[in-house]
């Protein structure tokens, strides 16, 4: 190997095979220090040295200081592999680092390490990694009221598709979209047509909110209503999407063509609440004439904390 890096001083798989030799030897300061040669010259190799190396020591001190190169590219790989690998706590520190970098945020890779981040009941480090990228990003919470914990809630930003922001999802019998001439404020709302076919189960508009046990909220949406059939129309639903027992509410039944609508409630969360779901509903109705058609717009979602 020696040799061949003499022939070879800046062979990417002269020093990718020395490396890894000298992983297998546990010569580990001199491995780190070819590995780290290897994936400056070819960064493919950057995922795979991760691995390998955190299997010979699981410290993400030596994959930032001794084997990555200082570049966003490294950093997101070694974020992929820890969050793959269920390491919160490495990746908060891979993510510090990362951030110093100032990159382009890759939300297909925050969005992983967020769940992560909750699956380990680490609210506070998820929130803060959240409010992170949304400044390096450029994402501002536009249309949104003073003192609301819901993330664009008046749907002036598409939606995110994960995190602390709007997830939707494509469902036969519904059509999702934005409605730049129908809003209850601001300059557009999101809008559901329902197209007769289905006795739709919907739930495919939703967002993750974190909050705090043992205290009281108050939420408030607009509906707005076009033919909505069936005795089973529109609602939001709030829960704790880890114990609805300890919090499941509904507001009212929207069904036929009304304008702008409040619907408002106020609720308490359970003794172990700390993330709470809000669900665009419809519930499939029981009855014979059952195919959901007609359109919903909403518009102005919001969570306050209330005072005791």
């Amino acid at each position: 190997y020696r040799a061949a890096q003499e022939n070879y001083p800046i062979s990417a798989e002269v020093s990718w095979r020395y490396g890894n030799f000298l992983l297998r030897q546990q010569r580990l300061p001199e491995a780190y220090r070819e590995i780290h040669r290897a994936v400056v010259v070819d960064a493919k190799l950057i995922p795979l040295a991760v691995s390998r190396c955190w299997r010979s020591n699981p410290d993400v001190r030596v994959l930032l200081d001794q084997v990555l190169p200082d570049t966003p590219a490294a950093d997101w790989a070694a974020l992929a592999f820890l969050v793959q690998s269920k390491e919160a706590t490495a990746g908060l520190a891979v993510w510090d680092h990362l951030l110093t970098l100032k990159p382009p945020i890759i939300w297909r890779n925050v969005f992983p390490f967020l769940d992560v981040l909750l699956e380990q009941d680490l609210f506070a480090e998820a929130g803060s990694v959240w409010k992170q990228a949304l400044g390096a990003a450029g994402l501002s919470a536009a249309g949104t009221p003073a003192g609301s914990l819901v993330f664009n809630g008046g749907f002036e930003t598409d939606v995110l598709g994960g995190g602390f922001g709007w997830r939707q999802h494509d469902l036969p019998g519904s059509n999702f979209d934005y409605d730049t001439g129908e809003s209850h404020s601001g300059t557009r709302s999101a809008r559901i047509i329902f197209d007769g076919t289905q006795n739709v189960y919907y739930g495919d508009l939703v967002q993750f909110v974190l909050v705090q046990p043992r205290t009281r909220y108050r939420f408030q949406g607009f509906f707005r209503t076009d033919e909505i059939s069936t005795d089973s129309g529109m609602r939001f639903e709030i829960s704790d999407p880890r114990r609805p027992q300890d919090l499941d509410v509904l507001t009212p039944n929207e069904t036929g063509t009304e304008p702008w609508t409040l619907e408002e409630l106020d609720f308490t969360t359970g003794p172990q609440t700390h993330l709470i779901q809000i669900m665009v509903r419809r519930q499939p109705s029981s009855r014979l004439d059952n195919k959901l058609s007609g359109t919903v717009w909403v518009d102005d979602v919001a969570v306050f904390p209330t005072k005791p």
